[in-house]
C-alpha cells in the first residue's frame, strides 16, 4: 500500500504497519478489529511495562505491541477525525520529511495531541466495577484497561452467566480480564457451566484456560473428585470412543474444535480408561494419553534452564525470554527457590557494556522473582480456599 519511496520515515516494521492501517481507515473506512483476544494480548503488555504485573515474554511482547496499533487507530479517530489523520499524514510523507528533517510518525501526533499517544493508551489508574457500571458491559472494554469488579457486580456477573444473559464475547472479555489469580471458587461453577453450554470455540478455549489453573490449585485430597468433574463437563461434547482413539482424523476447524480441545482434556485424565473400558478393545493404551504433568513438566524445564545458563557465558534474549516463562509457572515455594538459584546464575552472566542496559536486565530479573512470589502467594491462597469451600459452593449452584 505504501511506496518503497516513502518508507524511509519509518523508524521500525510497527509504524509502518500503524501508518497502513491510518490509511485504510482513511480511505477505505478499514475500521480496526477487535476482540477479547486483542484486548487481553494489549492490556497484559500494559500491565507490564507500567506496572511490573507480568513478565512478559518476546511472543507475548510483540502480540501485545501488534495489539496496541488498533487501539492507536480508534483514538486518533476519535480525537483527530478522518481529516486531521489525512493532515498527520500528509506531513508524514511530505518531501521535507522525506528528505530534510524526518520526524517519526508518534513525534507528529505527539505535537497534535500534545502528549505521546501511548501515554493517552497506557494509563493505568484502577477502575474499581460496581453492580450500576454494568448496564453498559460493553463500555467496560472500549480501550485496555485496569479493571476490578467489586463484590456485588463480579456476583451479577456470574449470575448472568449463569442465566445465560451474556454474550460469548462479553464472557470471554471477562474472564479475561483479571491479572490475579483469584477467586476460584467462585469461579468454578460458572466456567463449568460456560464449558457444558457454549458453542463459541474462543470462549470454550478461554472458559478451559481457567479450568487449567484451578486444577493447578486443587489440592491433592480433591483431585479424584475434580477428575470426576472434568469427565462429566467434557463426555457428553464428545460422547464416542472412536473420536477418542481417532483424534488424528478428526479435521482441524472451527466446526471441531471444541470437539478436539474435549478429547484433549479427556485424555488428561489417568483413569480415562477404567472409565471408558471401550477403549481398550480398540486399543487406546496409557500411552495414548495426554496426561497433564504441570508440576513435571515445570520441574523439567526449570532443569534445562538452569543447564543452558551453567553452560552459556552470556545471558542473551532466547534465555531471558525462557526465564519469563519460568516466572509464570512457579506455582510453589520449591519451584520460587529454584527461581531464585536461576535467577541469581543469570545475573553473573550480565556482560553489558551499557550500564544503563546492565541495570534494566537487573531490574527485570528481581521483578520477575517478585512476580513469581506473588504468583505463588496467590495459588496458595486459593489452593487453601478450594479445599474449604469449593465442594460446598458446587453443591449451592
Amino acid at each position: 500500500m505504501i511506496p518503497y519511496h516513502y518508507r524511509k520515515v519509518f523508524n521500525n516494521p510497527l509504524d509502518l504497519k500503524f501508518a497502513s492501517k491510518l490509511i485504510a481507515y482513511t480511505i477505505y473506512d478499514a475500521e480496526p478489529e477487535f476482540s477479547p483476544v486483542i484486548w487481553q494480548d494489549a492490556s497484559i503488555y500494559i500491565r507490564a511495562k507500567k506496572r511490573g504485573v507480568y513478565s512478559l515474554t518476546k511472543e507475548q511482547a510483540e502480540k501485545g505491541e501488534l495489539a496496541l496499533i488498533g487501539y492507536k487507530v480508534k483514538l486518533l479517530g476519535e480525537k483527530l477525525g478522518k481529516v486531521g489523520i489525512v493532515e498527520l499524514l500528509n506531513e508524514l510523507f511530505s518531501y521535507k520529511n522525506r528528505e530534510i528533517v524526518h520526524k517519526s510518525i508518534d513525534k507528529i501526533i505527539e505535537e497534535k495531541l500534545h502528549a505521546p499517544i501511548i501515554d493517552l493508551l497506557t494509563v493505568q489508574e484502577k477502575r474499581i466495577v460496581t453492580k450500576d457500571d454494568l448496564k453498559d458491559f460493553n463500555s467496560l472494554f472500549v480501550y485496555p484497561t485496569w479493571l476490578e469488579f467489586d463484590d456485588e457486580a463480579r456476583a451479577e456477573i456470574h449470575k448472568r452467566i449463569m442465566n445465560n444473559e451474556l454474550s460469548d464475547e462479553q464472557i470471554s472479555y471477562y474472564l479475561g480480564s483479571s491479572e490475579e489469580h483469584e477467586h476460584y471458587v467462585e469461579l468454578y461453577p460458572v466456567v463449568k457451566h460456560i464449558l457444558k453450554t457454549t458453542n463459541n470455540p474462543q470462549t470454550f478455549w478461554t472458559a478451559g484456560d481457567v479450568l487449567n489453573l484451578i486444577w493447578i490449585a486443587v489440592p491433592e485430597e480433591l483431585n479424584e473428585w475434580f477428575k470426576d468433574e472434568v469427565f462429566s463437563i467434557f463426555w457428553p461434547r464428545v460422547n464416542s470412543t472412536w473420536a477418542i482413539v481417532n483424534t488424528e482424523l478428526i479435521i482441524h476447524g472451527d466446526n471441531t474444535a471444541i470437539l478436539r480441545d474435549s478429547i484433549g482434556w479427556l485424555k488428561s485424565l489417568d483413569d480415562l480408561s477404567d472409565r471408558l473400558p471401550e477403549l481398550k478393545k480398540l486399543g487406546f493404551t496409557e500411552e495414548d494419553l495426554n496426561i497433564g504433568d504441570f508440576e513435571g513438566r515445570s520441574a523439567r524445564f526449570a532443569d534445562e534452564l538452569e543447564e543452558k545458563v551453567t553452560k552459556s557465558t552470556l545471558l542473551d534474549s532466547d534465555l531471558l525470554n525462557q526465564y519469563c516463562i519460568l516466572v509464570d509457572q512457579a506455582r510453589n515455594e520449591k519451584d520460587l527457590k529454584r527461581l531464585y538459584i536461576i535467577s541469581d546464575k543469570m545475573l553473573k552472566l550480565l556482560q553489558e557494556p551499557d550500564l544503563k542496559k546492565t541495570i534494566e536486565i537487573s531490574l527485570f530479573i528481581k521483578q520477575g522473582n517478585a512476580i513469581a512470589k506473588k504468583h505463588v502467594e496467590d495459588f496458595l491462597r486459593e489452593r487453601e480456599d478450594i479445599r474449604k469451600n469449593i465442594m460446598s459452593s458446587c453443591q449451592k449452584s
